[in-house]
């Protein structure tokens, strides 16, 4: 009977657990998203007056047209593409994280409907609790219950502590190939940075590092989503952290063709600083999930050292 109880309150106290995390997930998934829709239509004027830039100076004057056939484009055109470029990049980014945010809104939606009736299970099991504890043919005491329901507890923390961990290590896995996406970028730029084919080439390659970045953005938010809900680490130290906003450094020196180098070799370097971040942080979660497991030994053992003293 104890054992039944312990796996039916483990099983309601963890969905009670999830029921406040996805309301709290919700909220907040909701409130990025509407910031998000935001920057895109701010970066959306952008890029469409970036273009409207470019489309001006490559109106077809004389100049204009020697400049394009010659492919000597003037300093003021080189410096328009770019900024053009890069507004085109930020507001596609921003796209692509908004989808993201609206996808994880439906997953997040399912959850909660799947634990509405937690608290109704609860009260139902604490009726029983009281009756179990009022029949004098029962084991269960209030000491007894209150050992049973730490346990519980505490086995519901030890699952969140888990699921963080693995959101951790997805972080870290993205953040590893986008430093080995970069890396490669970076060593064609380092090759031959004045030659144009190499630079064709250089930009595929960084677009390719583009997509592992916002990669790593989607899981490092989720993993600090993960974070937020078992209340290792605050929003605050996350952001003051960088994991969230470096992303947005990468993109500002994307298409910088002059200083394409030290720009890939700065994006790597934050990137490699996210990921050591990132890794310290999987690392305290596991010190936390050691305690918590030697804290559920030690309740375990203390319940079975009193059901057999009071036998």
């Amino acid at each position: 009977m104890l054992e039944q109880l312990n796996r039916e309150l483990t099983s309601i106290m963890s969905g009670q657990i999830n029921k406040r995390r996805w309301a709290d997930r919700l909220e907040r998934t909701e409130a990025g998203l509407k910031l998000e829709q935001v920057k895109i239509r701010s970066l959306k004027k952008q890029m469409d007056k970036e273009q409207r830039d470019v489309d001006r100076l490559t109106s077809l004057s004389v100049a204009g047209l020697v400049y394009l056939l010659t492919g000597r484009n003037p300093e003021k055109m080189d410096k328009e593409k770019r900024e053009a470029i890069a507004a085109r990049l930020k507001y596609e980014e921003a796209v692509k994280t908004s989808e993201d945010m609206q996808f994880e809104l439906e997953k997040i939606k399912a959850h909660l409907a799947s634990v509405q009736d937690v608290d109704q299970q609860y009260k139902d099991l604490m009726k029983r609790k009281e009756q179990l504890i009022r029949d004098q043919n029962s084991p269960l005491s209030e000491t007894l219950y209150a050992m049973v329901e730490l346990e519980a507890a505490l086995k519901a923390a030890i699952r969140k502590y888990k699921e963080a961990i693995a959101a951790g290590d997805r972080a870290r896995v993205s953040l590893e190939g986008a430093i080995e996406s970069l890396k490669y970028t970076k060593q064609l730029s380092a090759a031959d940075p004045a030659r144009g084919e190499m630079m064709i080439t250089n930009r595929t390659e960084a677009r390719h590092s583009r997509d592992e970045i916002h990669e790593a953005q989607h899981n490092l938010r989720l993993f600090e989503n993960e974070l937020h809900d078992i209340r290792v680490l605050t929003a605050r130290e996350l952001e003051e952290s960088g994991l969230l906003t470096f992303a947005d450094y990468f993109f500002d020196g994307f298409v910088t063709d002059w200083f394409v180098h030290e720009q890939i070799r700065e994006s790597e370097a934050m990137t490699y600083q996210t990921l050591r971040e990132t890794k310290k942080m999987i690392r305290d979660l596991q010190r936390g999930l050691f305690q918590l497991k030697k804290q559920l030994e030690g309740a375990v053992r203390r319940r079975t050292a009193f059901i057999e003293m009071a036998k």
